[in-house]
């Protein structure tokens, strides 16, 4: 058998299914057969003639590329309706921030588990938690309709209890409505909840001629991320952080996100104090499972900051202290202040900072 891999032919089946070097490898973990992204890069740039590979990394190659083994060492590129199907797969087209990027690669690092199987599960992972919170909202509205008995048999001919007793009551309806019909981020029953909120505010604010607020911060967070926020506590585990602590768009996730990070703390045990490292992680200019496992070790701190300092050029540097200047512009001109010029001599200054930054 010919076990030589054309590298024009290998990139060529990457190109059709829009796979990068990266999202190849991660396809062969997937399927528990994995070839490491250093090997695709020799295979697709080899120094001199392409060398011989080994048949088990022909296999797991060709079933990621769903093509049979022949194809990858044929001389030409095959048909498309040679192998097999090439339908069986279809490409994502979705932009994600520099932060969930990051999340992507520590849960990989951290988990072990494959890029391309995070998102192959995702709709698995997302059905699980959306039930998770639907019995955990059950739960709390349960115990909130054990006390609403209980005030309903206490409040008498009071009106501040009426008033408190009916809002309550109300709001018991619609979160079980909510659940019911799987509203899980309650984009509906926050909706709902407001209007019958700031009814009975104004009703009861002028029977009573007091001011009762129609809007209670804290109250209106989606509960969805109130939920998240609850269930990561549990686990006592600082590489989860979920964030929207208060009242705003974000916090009712009318786009069906939040703020959250995974592998913060892996972060700063691989960075340290040095910024720079920082800098190069979370703006990409290396994966984090691309960092050799031997500097990864405690010991090899010095080691690893220079590794990843390596990895940003000059013109680089200079770019995100221009980005800097550029985000500071934005700020000063929303208080009316005079803008930075954006100068070489002022981009060498910030970087002249940030060095000193780092060696503190």
């Amino acid at each position: 058998m010919n076990n030589t891999i054309q590298p024009e032919v290998l990139k060529s089946l990457m190109a059709r299914q829009n796979l990068t070097q990266q999202a190849l490898a991660d396809l062969t973990a997937a399927n528990h057969m994995p070839v490491g992204v250093a090997t695709i890069k020799r295979i697709c740039s080899p120094k001199g003639a392409p060398v011989k590979q080994r048949a088990n990394t022909i296999t797991s190659l060709a079933k990621a590329l769903k093509v049979k083994p022949e194809a990858l060492t044929a001389s030409e590129v095959p048909a498309l309706d040679e192998g097999y199907p090439l339908n069986a797969y279809v490409t994502m087209k979705a932009q994600v921030t520099r932060n969930v990027d990051l999340s992507f690669q520590s849960v990989e690092a951290i988990y072990g588990i494959p890029r391309s199987a995070q998102v192959a599960m995702a709709p698995l992972f997302a059905a699980l938690i959306a039930e998770t919170s639907l019995r955990w909202r059950q739960e709390r509205l349960a115990a909130v309709g054990s006390i609403a008995d209980q005030l309903d048999k206490l409040r008498g001919e009071n009106p501040l209890l009426n008033g408190a007793f009916s809002r309550t009551w109300e709001a018991e309806k619609v979160e079980q409505q909510s659940i019911e019909q799987k509203d899980v981020l309650g984009h509906h029953a926050l909706k709902e909840l407001e209007e019958l909120f700031e009814l009975s505010s104004k009703g009861f604010g002028s029977l009573m001629n007091h001011d009762v607020p129609s809007l209670l911060p804290e109250e209106w967070t989606s509960p969805f991320c109130t939920f998240l926020k609850d269930y990561a506590k549990g686990f006592g585990n600082t590489q989860i952080e979920i964030q929207s602590d208060r009242y705003d768009e974000s916090s009712r996730m009318s786009d069906g996100m939040l703020d959250y990070r995974v592998g913060q703390q892996l972060i700063n045990a691989i960075c340290g104090d040095s910024k720079w490292a920082r800098r190069v992680i979370e703006n990409g200019f290396i994966n984090i499972n691309e960092i050799p496992r031997e500097l990864l070790s405690p010991d090899q701190v010095n080691e690893r900051i220079a590794f990843l300092k390596a990895r940003i050029t000059d013109a680089d540097r200079a770019e995100m202290a221009r980005q800097e200047i550029e985000g500071l512009n934005e700020f000063l001109t929303i208080r009316g202040k005079d803008q930075l010029e954006v100068s070489d001599d002022q981009i060498a200054r910030i970087l002249s900072r940030w060095d000193q930054e780092d060696v503190q």
